[in-house]
Protein backbone atom coordinates (compact mmCIF):
# COMPACT_ATOMS: atom_id res chain seq x y z
CA UNK A 1 0.00 0.00 0.00
CA UNK A 2 1.28 3.63 -0.90
CA UNK A 3 0.05 6.50 1.26
CA UNK A 4 0.40 9.68 -0.05
CA UNK A 5 -0.77 13.02 2.06
CA UNK A 6 -1.27 16.88 0.55
CA UNK A 7 0.65 18.95 2.89
CA UNK A 8 -0.29 21.38 4.80
CA UNK A 9 1.52 24.43 3.07
CA UNK A 10 -0.44 24.28 -0.21
CA UNK A 11 -3.70 22.88 1.58
CA UNK A 12 -3.29 25.97 3.71
CA UNK A 13 -2.64 28.36 1.15
CA UNK A 14 -4.07 27.07 -2.33
CA UNK A 15 -4.86 27.62 -4.41
CA UNK A 16 -7.86 25.37 -5.07
CA UNK A 17 -6.54 24.42 -8.74
CA UNK A 18 -2.96 24.05 -7.47
CA UNK A 19 -4.65 21.86 -4.69
CA UNK A 20 -6.86 20.33 -6.92
CA UNK A 21 -4.29 19.21 -9.31
CA UNK A 22 -1.36 17.92 -7.19
CA UNK A 23 -3.96 15.32 -6.43
CA UNK A 24 -4.82 14.98 -9.86
CA UNK A 25 -1.15 14.26 -10.74
CA UNK A 26 -0.71 12.16 -7.19
CA UNK A 27 -3.51 9.87 -8.38
CA UNK A 28 -2.77 9.25 -12.01
CA UNK A 29 1.17 8.32 -11.57
CA UNK A 30 0.08 6.38 -8.29
CA UNK A 31 -3.21 4.68 -7.65
CA UNK A 32 -2.31 2.09 -10.70
CA UNK A 33 -3.27 -1.56 -9.29
CA UNK A 34 -4.85 0.14 -6.27
CA UNK A 35 -3.83 0.30 -2.53
CA UNK A 36 -3.36 3.72 -2.70
CA UNK A 37 -4.58 6.04 0.29
CA UNK A 38 -4.39 9.97 -0.23
CA UNK A 39 -4.78 11.88 3.10
CA UNK A 40 -4.85 15.51 3.61
CA UNK A 41 -2.06 16.28 6.11
CA UNK A 42 -2.33 18.55 9.18
CA UNK A 43 -5.32 20.18 9.09
CA UNK A 44 -5.41 23.35 11.19
CA UNK A 45 -7.63 26.14 12.21
CA UNK A 46 -6.69 27.86 9.64
CA UNK A 47 -7.31 25.94 7.12
CA UNK A 48 -9.29 27.78 4.72
CA UNK A 49 -12.65 25.19 4.58
CA UNK A 50 -13.30 25.92 0.59
CA UNK A 51 -9.68 24.13 0.05
CA UNK A 52 -10.70 20.94 2.26
CA UNK A 53 -14.35 20.80 0.23
CA UNK A 54 -11.86 21.42 -3.16
CA UNK A 55 -9.49 18.45 -1.94
CA UNK A 56 -12.27 16.07 -0.65
CA UNK A 57 -14.03 17.21 -4.54
CA UNK A 58 -10.31 16.03 -6.43
CA UNK A 59 -10.15 13.13 -4.46
CA UNK A 60 -13.63 11.80 -4.89
CA UNK A 61 -13.10 13.15 -9.21
CA UNK A 62 -10.05 11.39 -9.54
CA UNK A 63 -9.88 8.29 -7.31
CA UNK A 64 -12.31 6.16 -9.32
CA UNK A 65 -9.94 4.06 -10.95
CA UNK A 66 -10.07 0.22 -11.42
Amino acid sequence: TLELGLGDVLLNRGPKEQIEERIRLYISEAAEGGRFIMYLASINSDTPPEHIRSAVAAIKRYGQYG
